[in-house]
C-alpha cells in the first residue's frame, strides 16, 4: 500500500475483517513506512461521527483552511468534506487512515451516506485513504472502495508471531500448535506471546499456556486496555452494533451455530431457516437470512466457496465459537442446552444416503467433524429432559459406519465408545440405539485387532437382542455374523463357522438368500474355511457367493472385491499361483478406482499380491 501513497489509484482502501484480526496493525504499519519515508500520515480514530467531523477538520485547519471556512462547516452552511478535500487536493504523497469505522455512518456527510463519494471518502488523485472497519465491502462503501479481508494466520505465521514475542517459550512446532488452537487470530497470539513474555507467568512455555486455555480461558484471554482490545470482549462490541441496527437475531444465530466445530467448514446447506427461526425473536419471514448476513458483514462469519466460486460452507472462528458459547452458558445453562439441540437438529436434516456406496463419503466427510464434535461437547442433561434428538442419534450410527466402510477404523471406535458410554448412561444398555452403538464399535475392534474386547461386547448384544428381537429379527441375526467374526480372528474356527452356518440358514429363511446380509454371513463362512484350509470347500462356497454379490450389488462394490480377494486367496491354497495373482491385480485396481490406494481394504489386497509374488 505504501506505493498507492506515491501513485494513487484514485481508490479509498478498506481493511475489514473480525475484530482482533489485525486491521489497525497492519495499517498501522502502513503509516509507520509512510512516515519512514518522509511521507505525510494521520490518523483519526473513526468511531463516533462527530468526533470524525472534529478531527478532519482539524486536519483541514492544520493544512491552511481559514478559520471561517471551519464555522461555515460546523455551522452547516457549505459541505465540511469539501473544506478538507480542497486542501487534500493541494498536497500530495500523504496517507490518510480512518480507523475502527465499524459503523458506515460515522463517515456519513450531511445526509449523504459514506459510499456517495462526495463526502469524506473521496477517490483520492494525490494520496491513500485507508479505512480499517468490521464491515466488509459491498455495505455501503460505494463504488470507490476497495476491499481488502484480512484472515487468519496460518500455522507457521502465527507461530512466527509468538517465537517474536516469547523466543524461549519453545519450539516453533510448540509454538504452531498453539497459533492453530487459537485460531491464528493476531490479537490473541499477542496475549498469549506477552503472557508468556512476563517474568510473573504461571505459564512458562507453548505448550503450558495451551493446556491452561482449557480450564483459564476467561483469566488468560481477558486482558486488553479496552473492549476492542479484550480477546473475550471484542466481538461484543460487533453483536451491540447489530442490535442497535436492526438486527438483534444475529446474537442467537451466533449462539447456536457456535455449537458446531471451530474452524471447520459448515455446509450452509444444514442451516435450516425453520429450525433457526426459533431464536431470532424477530416477526420477519427474512429473520435468519438478514441475522447470517449481519454476521458476515462484520466479520463473525466467514464464508468458503466451491471450485466454481459458488458459496457452499460459513465458518465460525475457533475463539468466537469459545467466546460465545461460554456467554450464552453464563447467563443461561438452559439457554446453551436449547442451542446445542438446534445443532443436533439440523445435522439430523442432512440428506445422507448409506455409507456403503463410496459415492456418499464426500458428504460424510462434510459432517462428521461436527458430529464428533457434538459427542465431545455433550453438556449435562436435566434429570428427565431428552438432550439427544432421535434423528441425530440415527445420524452418529450412520457416521460410525461410515468411519467403518471407510477404513476410519481408529476414528470409528474413538466416536462409538464415546456414544456407548454416553448413550447407556442415559437411556440404558437394552436401548435399541445403544445397542447399535455397541455393535459399531465392536466393528471396529474386530479391525483394529482388539478381538476379545470385540467379542465380549458381540456377546453382550447378542443376548440383549435375542431377548428383545428374538432369534430370527435381522439385527440379532447381523450381530451374530459379528460375533462369528470376533472368534474367527480369534482362531476358534470351530465355534465361528457353527455360528456363521447358524446364522446363514437364519438369515436365507427369514431375509432370502440374495440379501445383503446373507451374502455377508456367506462371505464371512468362506473366510473361516480359508483359515481351516479348506480350500476346495472354499473356492466353491466362495464362487457362488461372489457370482452372488455381483448380480446384486455390482462387480465394484467394496463387499463383492473382498469377496473376489477371498477367492483369489482359495486359488492360491489350491495350487493356482498364477490365476491368484490375476485376480488380485485386478482387485487391487478395482479398490484403487473406487475406494482410494490408502484404503485398508486395497492395502491388505496390494499385501496379498506382493505375498504371491515373493
Amino acid at each position: 500500500m505504501v506505493a498507492l501513497v506515491e501513485h494513487p489509484d484514485q481508490r479509498v482502501h478498506l481493511l475489514s475483517g473480525l475484530g482482533g484480526i489485525g486491521k489497525s496493525t497492519v495499517a498501522l504499519r502502513v503509516a509507520e513506512l509512510v512516515h519512514e519515508r518522509g511521507m505525510n500520515s494521520w490518523w483519526i480514530p473513526a468511531v463516533n461521527a462527530s468526533e470524525v467531523a472534529f478531527s478532519l477538520l482539524n486536519l483541514a485547519l492544520e493544512l491552511g483552511a481559514g478559520r471561517q471556512e471551519i464555522e461555515a462547516a460546523l455551522a452547516g452552511k457549505v459541505n465540511p468534506s469539501d473544506v478538507l478535500w480542497r486542501r487534500l487536493a493541494k498536497k500530495s504523497r500523504w496517507l490518510l487512515v480512518l480507523d475502527n469505522a465499524d459503523d458506515t455512518g460515522t463517515l456519513a456527510v450531511g445526509g449523504r451516506p459514506a459510499g456517495d463519494g462526495n463526502g469524506w471518502l473521496r477517490p483520492a488523485e494525490t494520496g491513500l485513504v485507508v479505512v480499517t472497519s468490521r464491515l466488509s465491502g459491498g455495505h455501503g462503501w460505494g463504488a470507490c472502495v476497495e476491499d481488502h479481508p484480512l484472515t487468519w494466520l496460518p500455522p507457521e505465521e502465527g507461530a512466527q508471531v509468538l517465537l517474536d514475542l516469547a523466543r524461549h517459550a519453545g519450539s516453533e512446532g510448540e509454538a504452531a500448535s498453539l497459533s492453530t488452537l487459537v485460531g491464528g487470530l493476531p490479537l490473541a497470539l499477542r496475549h498469549a506471546g506477552s503472557h508468556l513474555a512476563s517474568p510473573f507467568a504461571q505459564e512458562r512455555s507453548f505448550a503450558e499456556y495451551r493446556d491452561a486455555l482449557s480450564s483459564q480461558f476467561s483469566e488468560l484471554m481477558g486482558g486488553g486496555s479496552s473492549d476492542r482490545e479484550t480477546v473475550t470482549s471484542t466481538w461484543e462490541l460487533s453483536l451491540h452494533q447489530l442490535a442497535q441496527q436492526g438486527r438483534p437475531q444475529a446474537r442467537g444465530l451466533l449462539e447456536v451455530l457456535a455449537w458446531f466445530a471451530p474452524a471447520i467448514e459448515i455446509p450452509i446447506r444444514l442451516l435450516d431457516h425453520q429450525v433457526l427461526e426459533s431464536v431470532c425473536d424477530v416477526d420477519d419471514r427474512g429473520a435468519v437470512s438478514n441475522g447470517l448476513s449481519a454476521l458476515l458483514s462484520v466479520g463473525l462469519l466467514d464464508v468458503r466457496h466451491d471450485a466454481e466460486a459458488r458459496p457452499q460452507w460459513v465458518v465460525v472462528h475457533p475463539l468466537v465459537a469459545e467466546v460465545t458459547r461460554q456467554r450464552a452458558l453464563a447467563s443461561s445453562e438452559d439457554r446453551g442446552l436449547t442451542h446445542f439441540v438446534l445443532v443436533q437438529r439440523m445435522l439430523a436434516g442432512a440428506t445422507l444416503e448409506s455409507p456403503l456406496d463410496a459415492g456418499t463419503w464426500p458428504s460424510y466427510s462434510e459432517i462428521i467433524p461436527h458430529v464428533e464434535h457434538m459427542i465431545e461437547r455433550h453438556p449435562e442433561c436435566p434429570e428427565g429432559q431428552e438432550c439427544c434428538p432421535e434423528g441425530f442419534r440415527e445420524l452418529v450410527l450412520s457416521c460410525g459406519h461410515y468411519l467403518y466402510v471407510s477404513g476410519q477404523y481408529s476414528r470409528g471406535r474413538e466416536l462409538m465408545w464415546r456414544v456407548w458410554n454416553h448413550w447407556k448412561g442415559v437411556r440404558g444398555d437394552r436401548d435399541p440405539h445403544v445397542l447399535s452403538a455397541a455393535n459399531r464399535l465392536g466393528s471396529t475392534l474386530t479391525e483394529l485387532d482388539e478381538n476379545e474386547q470385540a467379542r465380549d461386547i458381540f456377546t453382550m448384544v447378542h443376548g440383549h437382542r435375542r431377548s428383545l428381537l428374538g432369534d430370527d429379527h435381522k439385527e440379532t441375526l447381523a450381530v451374530a455374523n459379528n460375533l462369528a467374526i470376533a472368534l474367527k480372528n480369534l482362531k476358534d474356527y470351530k465355534a465361528a463357522r457353527e455360528i456363521l452356518a447358524a446364522t446363514l440358514t437364519h438369515q436365507c429363511r427369514v431375509l432370502g438368500p440374495n440379501s445383503p446380509s446373507s451374502l455377508r454371513s456367506a462371505s464371512n463362512l468362506g473366510t473361516v474355511l480359508l483359515r481351516m484350509q479348506e480350500y476346495g470347500e472354499a473356492y466353491g462356497f466362495l464362487c457362488d457367493v461372489l457370482e452372488r454379490r455381483q448380480a446384486t450389488l455390482g462387480p465394484l462394490h467394496r463387499e463383492t472385491l473382498w469377496t473376489e480377494h477371498c477367492l483369489a486367496l482359495a486359488m492360491d491354497g489350491l495350487g493356482r499361483r498364477s490365476d491368484a495373482r490375476a485376480t488380485l491385480l485386478e482387485v487391487v485396481a478395482k479398490y484403487a478406482a473406487t475406494i482410494g490406494v490408502e484404503h485398508p481394504d486395497t492395502l491388505l489386497a496390494q499385501e496379498s499380491l506382493e505375498g504371491l509374488s515373493g
